[in-house]
């Protein structure tokens, strides 16, 4: 995030939290030790950051990681839920919801005794819909789904003294943000590349009527092929997905129950043609990311997580679910992981291991290896990395977490450009070599 324009972070970056208690968050560049509930945590530290720059403009972005499994909640929260006869699950996403309900009002509190208030834009919006079957409003389907209940959600926005209380049925999508918010607060900027999203803020202002558009939605997994995808105008969605083309009509039919595309040829031809035009443009230019950005400047550590690795051989992740997961099965010699990196600047780090290994299984050795060097080294001090404690109401697919330890491997140089960071099992000692999390690079010049 420092590399993408902000100026300060708090947060994780694998994709996934696997433990919402006391856990190990980045701040920066560095790793901090939380305390408490990480809906909670997040909150205090924006309302931190808002407290440092209330005398200047600034942009604080708070994406709260609930509600989403492992479904983990302080007590309180999933009881009062639990108590109105919902099962594990639902309990502990209502719970979620009225902690994060909770915590957004305590940031809100804070505009208001800081005078912010009328000088602030407040958004609140989602990503998706749920991740799993439940009240969805009576929309179809959920995420990863590209019909209304996988990618509609609530937005709202809040500009007291400028924007008049109402609502809208204009649709919109997360690409129109930018546009909108550089209008909004007079920012002149001039695009590298076309912005796909449209100014809303005549809409929010009601300084124009409601306009028809075409919004699109595809599922980007890789490889692209055949990926489901749908076209939405004010009037009708056609939804391209399994092989089969339906329309629906969602004036009349929000809860989409009745494909109308064999009465309606033309409208389906029409939208179905507009959307393979998108999506062959969207394909045609698609570049599936294999490379880390890295090296830059001013970054002095670099964290390369087992789940942005390449896995050879026997080893394997500890979940179906690779974010915030760890390898284990390293029982075979010649087992490898590897990261590719997109160097920026050359450099000289010193390498850590983050890993876990019984006294049993000490003393298997490595080789850790670049396009321009290599050193071996041996895990010879054990860690038991022991498993945290049971907080999940519901029982997890993803990893569970651990405690985990940090080992001083050795040093390498890497050039600019292209690196393939390459770890692999060359001396197993015992029946397994330990369980490993990720790779830190610390720059030394």
């Amino acid at each position: 995030p420092n590399r993408k324009g902000f100026d300060e972070y708090v947060g994780f970056m694998v994709g996934h939290l696997g433990y919402y208690y006391d856990a190990i968050y980045q701040h920066n560049d560095s790793d901090i030790q939380s305390e408490g509930y990480a809906t909670d945590y997040f909150t205090k530290q924006a309302i931190d950051f808002i407290e440092r720059n209330a005398e200047n403009p600034f942009l604080c972005y708070v994406p709260y990681n609930v509600p989403h499994s492992p479904f983990q909640v302080p007590e309180k929260y999933f009881s009062k839920y639990k108590k109105q006869g919902l099962d594990d699950e639902l309990a502990c996403i209502y719970g979620m919801v009225e902690n994060m309900d909770e915590n957004i009002g305590l940031i809100r509190d804070k505009l208001e005794e800081l005078k912010l208030t009328e000088k602030t834009i407040v958004i609140f919006l989602s990503d998706n819909g749920p991740n799993t079957f439940r009240y969805n409003g009576d929309m179809k389907g959920k995420k990863g789904n590209v019909d209304e209940g996988g990618v509609r959600v609530p937005f709202y926005i809040s500009w007291p003294g400028v924007i008049e209380a109402g609502k809208t049925a204009q649709l919109a999508q997360g690409i129109d943000l930018f546009p909108t918010l550089l209008e909004l607060c007079s920012i002149k900027y001039k695009p590298v590349l076309p912005i796909d999203g449209v100014d809303l803020s005549k809409i929010v202002f009601r300084q124009t009527e409601n306009f028809d558009r075409y919004i699109f939605t595809r599922q980007a997994s890789y490889p692209l092929e055949g990926r489901a995808g749908s076209i939405r105008n004010t009037r009708y969605q056609l939804t391209a997905a399994n092989g089969e083309t339906l329309l629906y009509d969602m004036q009349n039919d929000p809860s989409q129950k009745t494909d109308i595309s064999p009465q309606f040829p033309e409208i389906t031809n029409q939208l179905l043609t507009e959307y393979r035009k998108w999506e062959n443009e969207m394909v045609s230019q698609y570049q599936l990311q294999t490379t880390i950005e890295a090296g830059f400047a001013e970054e002095r550590n670099i964290t390369l997580p087992v789940q942005d690795a390449i896995l050879s051989g026997k080893v394997k992740y500890s979940s179906i679910h690779p974010n915030q997961s760890h390898t284990e099965n390293w029982v075979q010699n010649g087992d490898s992981v590897y990261w590719t990196l997109n160097m920026k600047n050359a450099g000289n780090y010193a390498v850590e291991l983050q890993y876990g290994c019984p006294e049993t299984d000490t003393g298997s050795e490595f080789l850790f290896h670049s396009n321009s060097g290599s050193f071996t080294f041996k895990i010879d001090k054990p860690f038991n990395s022991e498993i945290l404690p049971n907080r999940d109401y519901v029982p997890r697919t993803e990893s569970v977490e651990r405690t985990w330890s940090w080992l001083t491997a050795g040093n390498i140089s890497l050039t600019a450009g292209e690196e393939k960071l390459v770890l692999k099992l060359i001396n197993k000692s015992n029946t397994e070599a330990g369980l490993i999390k990720a790779i830190r690079l610390i720059k030394t010049n």
